[in-house]
């Protein structure tokens, strides 16, 4: 069934959100947690398929495929936030460096000058 192996897919992956510390493991991650969000998705589209024909139709199926869905997202949210936190995290240290390359400068300037 699909959504077992999307389910193993989840197990797997929310750990490897939770301890992801570079950008390149968050951009691994949210390539792969997109591209299940997607296919989630589409279980929906399935599912009302499915409804249609009266005599397929499941609240199991429906349920299952929002649940999912519901956890991907939340993956591709928590990844994406990572993602976010580590380019403000490298902006602020990159603008303390510049601080400091610019006092130093000024240091150098006033003893040249004297």
């Amino acid at each position: 069934m699909p959504l077992v192996k999307e389910q193993i897919s989840y197990a797997k992956l929310a750990p490897l959100v939770a301890s992801a510390w570079r950008a390149d493991d968050y951009f691994c991650l949210l390539q792969t947690v997109a591209a299940l969000d997607r296919t989630s998705c589409n279980l929906h589209t399935l599912q009302h398929a499915r409804e249609m024909l009266p005599m397929i139709g499941s609240n199991v199926a429906r349920d299952a495929a929002s649940d999912l869905d519901r956890a991907f997202e939340l993956l591709h949210s928590d990844a994406k936030n990572g993602l976010n936190y580590i380019v403000a995290q490298r902006s602020e240290q990159q603008s303390q460096r510049s601080y400091e390359m610019a006092v130093s400068a000024h240091r150098l300037n006033l003893l040249v000058s004297t």
